[in-house]
């Protein structure tokens, strides 16, 4: 079971208060309904046995409903207060709604997963529901089923579809959707998910779970086999290179075996500084290393970004470095530099006493050399 989101209940609120605005309005009226018999049988298949309603227009109640389009209004005319209001809301927020049984089968011409609920109503996928895969994925939702939402990351993406009904989707991050399927029967959600990864890029996920219709089969760590904690999902507790395979969990299912190959990588980079230290401050230059030569290095000098071609510190204030591979793994420093540096003061005096004899013998050459006329 799901908490229903926001501000889909917000809409729905909103809309069931103008249902029965408009109910009252009508009721308060006297407008005249006219109406054919009907059976009790509410197994109508055919169009023509549905009941015929008129109704007659009346101008007067026309002008009271676009009156009361606006919720100040018809709060007004249900006298609804603030209070009132809140706690609905707060009640619609709360509300959840259940999942539906469906089928999952598999077809190998087009190899898309479905999962459906009856001949028009469901979706197909290039992977299975949860799964972790390298590829893009193609999305096909059915013409009698609703896409409420999809996002990329937190970020949606509904924006950009403009009712479309069939996604290929390859950018790389966790993707998650939800359904709407309404019938007779009643109103459910079906919640869909699925990570796109890159191959090259270590993963820092702490639990793997199976996709829908899957359960882990073998499960080798940097080549050695190890147990599972669950048929339906794994916690890692070390870094390295693992492949799970999956099986279908009905026997004699259509669904093909999976095999699913990372490699976790949850430390981050690690820096090493060189240099003289007293009272936590370095008095000299400091030459820093980094333990993973694909990082990368951030580095802010008194606030501001800085370089450094030669990786040494040489210039006397306040440094914060970031450091971070590229599975994300970051880890930060800071340090302070004092003014520091040894200044040959002997060699100042003897330098700036030969520019002094410098000086003096080209005053004296130039005074003998003057003649006056």
């Amino acid at each position: 079971m799901r908490k229903r989101p926001a501000h889909e209940m917000n809409g729905c609120t909103a809309v069931g208060c103008m249902i029965a605005v408009i109910s009252v309005i009508y009721c308060m009226s006297g407008v005249k309904v006219y109406a054919t018999s009907m059976d009790t049988d509410t197994s109508v298949d055919d169009i023509s046995d549905i009941p015929e309603v008129i109704y007659e227009s009346d101008p007067e109640l026309e002008k009271r409903i676009e009156d009361s389009m606006s919720e100040e209004s018809f709060r007004s005319e249900l006298k609804i207060t603030d209070e009132d209001m809140a706690k609905a809301l707060e009640n619609a927020e709360n509300q959840v709604y259940e999942g539906r049984a469906f089928k999952t089968t598999y077809d190998a011409s087009t190899g898309l997963y479905r999962y459906y609920w009856s001949e028009s109503d469901g979706v197909r996928m290039s992977v299975p529901n949860g799964a972790i895969v390298s590829e893009a994925v193609t999305l096909i939702v059915d013409e009698d089923t609703q896409l409420l939402s999809m996002s990329r990351d937190g970020a949606s993406l509904l924006d950009e579809s403009d009712g479309k009904k069939e996604y290929v989707l390859r950018e790389i991050g966790s993707y998650s959707f939800m359904l709407r399927v309404a019938d007779s029967e009643g109103d459910y959600r079906f919640l869909g998910a699925f990570t796109i990864a890159d191959e090259s890029v270590p993963i820092t996920k702490d639990c793997i779970t199976s996709p829908e219709g899957y359960m882990i089969d073998t499960i080798l760590y940097n080549g050695n086999s190890i147990r599972p904690d669950s048929p339906y999902y794994f916690i890692p507790e070390n870094d390295g290179k693992y492949e799970i395979d999956y099986l279908p969990i009905k026997a004699g299912s259509s669904l093909p075996y999976r095999r699913f190959s990372f490699v976790r990588d949850t430390t981050a980079p690690m820096m090493t500084f060189e240099g003289d230290v007293k009272n936590g401050v370095f008095i000299t230059d400091v030459i820093y290393r980094v333990s993973d030569p694909y990082a990368e290095i951030e580095i802010y000098y008194n606030g501001q970004p800085a370089y450094s071609p030669n990786n040494t510190l040489a210039a006397a204030g306040s440094y914060y470095i970031r450091v971070a591979d590229i599975a994300g793994n970051t880890r930060t420093y800071s340090l302070l530099v004092e003014r520091h540096g040894y200044i040959p003061w002997e060699a100042v005096a003897i330098a700036l006493l030969i520019f002094i004899s410098a000086s003096l013998i080209v005053i004296l050459t130039s005074h003998r050399g003057m003649r006056v006329k």
